[in-house]
């Protein structure tokens, strides 16, 4: 059997022809629990990259199953040669389509919204939201905010249709899904059980090492964090550690300056996930995400998972992962004083430090790819036996 997962993930070749990408995916362990699958495609964007250091290595054969990657090679082109690519692109992904006998629709990406269309009767569904675009779109393109609705409407119709939904976080299928429907929530996590760590160190460094992990885009509210930290350095040493790249990396840069805080900050650009960037998040104290709009905020699990206290805005499914504030603090988005206070907090105060990082740490288990990815392998494999019955 052949699975086709769409997304609009880049996937970078190297000269060599091997395939990477800036995060892991489980496909070794989903594919361990499926083995009626003989091929899986990856369908994204590619890039050519003449440097991999940074990015995790992805495979092209599992236990027997073929893995492969498709999908239009991204470069400058002339523009009128664009109408060109884009049907070749088209054509290309259509056959693809058609050759599976699983799609997997990662939610609320192009691809996936044009495959949608493209599916043939016999073929096994599954949608997987990852994201909130009318949450998300009218910050990223506030001219565009209608825009945001109809995809938002469209991804509960591709909900309703798949054999199996499933949502990152309950706050997702709220919107979207349908608990009576049996719509399943399971998250994306890929840290393994073996890789939370143990006996982690309670007492902060001095100056506290605040951490942000993630991509430099205007939903994340990077802004408001460097407006805290502008404002707990008044009180306490502290340094800020940015790990991550993205198009708001040179206005955020202006406003460290505007704010005074350039020397408090150390911006560390994209580690590979894995041991790498780890042992980096090890290293931290504090861990913060401070979302305008987040579908779940997986690196707040993995944050939890190294023994740091977390702090996220209480957006989408970030108030699920930090348990209402049980194993982590929440602070209202775009509210920089508050923010401010919770990280003051959270170097200061060993004892509430103590507890919350111990809850995280159990939060961490029961989100670790075992379990998370367990239930969507399972789910897949329930699908397949019902099919070959019919």
């Amino acid at each position: 059997m052949k699975l086709v997962y769409t997304s609009d993930n880049y996937f970078f070749q190297t000269n060599d022809g091997r395939f990477w990408s800036s995060t892991s995916f489980p496909i070794d362990f989903i594919l361990k629990k499926l083995p009626e699958i003989s091929h899986w495609t990856f369908w994204g964007r590619i890039k050519k990259v003449d440097d991999s250091s940074s990015l995790y290595l992805l495979p092209d054969k599992v236990n027997g199953c073929l893995v492969s990657y498709a999908g239009p090679l991204v470069k400058r082109r002339n523009q009128l040669l664009w109408p060109l690519w884009i049907a070749k692109s088209f054509l290309s992904f259509k056959r693809e389509l058609a050759s599976a006998d699983i799609i997997f629709l990662k939610m609320p990406y192009l691809f996936s919204c044009i495959a949608s269309y493209m599916l043939r009767k016999g073929q096994v569904i599954i949608s997987q939201q990852v994201g909130d675009p009318a949450a998300t779109i009218p910050l990223m393109m506030p001219k565009l905010k209608l825009l945001g609705s109809v995809i938002a409407r469209y991804c509960e119709k591709v909900a309703s249709r798949a054999d199996r939904a499933f949502f990152v976080s309950n706050a997702l299928r709220n919107i979207y899904g349908d608990i009576q429907r049996g719509d399943i929530v399971c998250n994306e996590s890929r840290v393994t059980i073996d890789m939370i760590v143990e006996n982690p160190g309670i007492l902060p460094h001095h100056p506290a090492r605040i951490i942000f992990v993630g991509r430099l885009s205007i939903e994340k509210g990077l802004e408001v964090l460097l407006q805290a930290i502008a404002e707990v350095k008044k009180d306490i040493a502290v340094e800020l550690w940015i790990i991550g790249e993205g198009p708001f990396k040179s206005p955020l840069k202006r406003l460290a300056g505007t704010l005074g805080v350039t020397d408090d900050i150390k911006w560390l650009g994209r580690l590979r996930w894995g041991s790498q960037l780890f042992e980096k998040i090890a290293e931290a104290d504090t861990l913060v995400l401070p979302s305008y709009s987040e579908g779940l905020g997986l690196v707040l699990i993995e944050g939890m998972s190294q023994g740091l206290l977390t702090i996220g805005s209480s957006v989408g499914g970030i108030p699920e992962v930090l348990d209402d504030g049980k194993c982590g603090i929440l602070v209202p988005p775009g509210d920089y004083k508050a923010l401010a206070a919770a990280i003051k907090f959270s170097v200061t105060n060993i004892t509430f430090r103590r507890s919350l990082i111990e809850k995280g740490l159990a939060k961490a288990k029961e989100n670790c790819l075992e379990n998370q990815a367990g239930v969507l392998a399972s789910n897949i494999h329930r699908l397949i036996e019902a099919q070959k019955r019919t």
